[in-house]
């Protein structure tokens, strides 16, 4: 299963519409999810949702010529709406395979002025009290959580990052990390990484596979990024396990620091904080099979 997210800044031009299809035949993603459609017409967005090959389709229209969400999934998906604002598509998704899994997932959009931004990670906090299935959340959050995400341009100033975090933290969502090009975002010699994946450590015991692509840019300012949610052994091991939670006494027992140890030396190749989460997560996993 794959997912597409794209601040495709309009979808409303032939260019765009092209675009979008060519991401459709090379990665058939089971989800896609748009920001920035500008689109305000009801039948356009049936129109274009045929003209895709998707039968269903959630949308937040524009106002006027700014903003406009749409998010988009594949037939055969047992999806249940949630909830949707002007800066989010929240849905359930539900296995058919008869284990009764279900998770999350949400189309984000941050505000895109600053001193509105706060609102977003707001929105974000109150995402996050509204259920506790495994959670995933993709889109362009214009914004960076660390320096080396920007390139260019003014320096951006550490209490909007600060903020940024600290909404993640509180909805224990982490940084899933990437691969390709380590910006999604240019303009006039300004680049910046506002496009990623965040997800629950329950969601990654789910799917612990899950890779996040920054795909070649094929249309506007942003590149699109790619969830590909891959089938492996190790989650339906982990769909079987109870929540992991540790035992203080655990500590008392010769072999538990060198579990451990052998959990974090992981390596991931991801920013800072997301290095952190994942060494958290193999060293549960370590200390879980133990």
């Amino acid at each position: 299963m794959n997912v597409l997210a794209w601040n495709c800044r309009g979808i409303g031009n032939d260019s765009a519409v092209q675009a979008l299809k060519q991401l459709i035949t090379q990665h058939r993603p089971s989800f896609i999810f748009l920001s920035e459609t500008k689109v305000s017409d009801p039948d356009y967005m049936r129109t274009l949702r045929l003209e895709l090959g998707y039968l269903n389709c959630e949308a937040v229209f524009s106002r006027g010529q700014s903003g406009g969400l749409a998010l988009f999934w594949s037939d055969g998906i047992d999806v249940r709406f949630q909830s949707k604002s002007h800066h989010h598509i929240d849905v359930e998704v539900w296995e058919r395979d008869g284990s009764g899994i279900a998770w999350r997932l949400s189309g984000f959009y941050g505000h895109p002025t600053t001193s509105e931004r706060h609102r977003t990670w707001t929105l974000l906090r109150e995402l996050s009290t509204q259920s506790a299935l495994p959670w995933i959340v993709v889109g362009d959050f214009n914004e960076v959580l660390h320096v080396a995400e920007k390139a260019g341009g003014c320096v951006r100033r550490e209490g909007q990052m600060q903020q940024f975090r600290d909404a993640l933290a509180f909805c224990d969502l982490f940084d899933l990390g990437f691969s390709g090009s380590a910006f999604t975002w240019s303009r006039a010699g300004i680049r910046c990484r506002l496009d990623r994946a965040v997800g629950t450590a329950s969601w990654t015991d789910i799917f612990p596979a899950a890779q996040v692509s920054n795909l070649k840019p094929i249309h506007g300012d942003h590149v699109p990024i790619l969830l590909g949610v891959y089938p492996s052994p190790l989650a339906t091991v982990q769909r079987r396990r109870k929540r992991f939670r540790f035992e203080s006494f655990w500590v008392r027992h010769e072999a538990c620091a060198e579990v451990v140890k052998s959990g974090w030396v992981c390596e991931p190749r991801n920013q800072p904080m997301s290095q952190v989460s994942r060494k958290i997560m193999h060293t549960r996993f370590a200390l879980n099979d133990w």
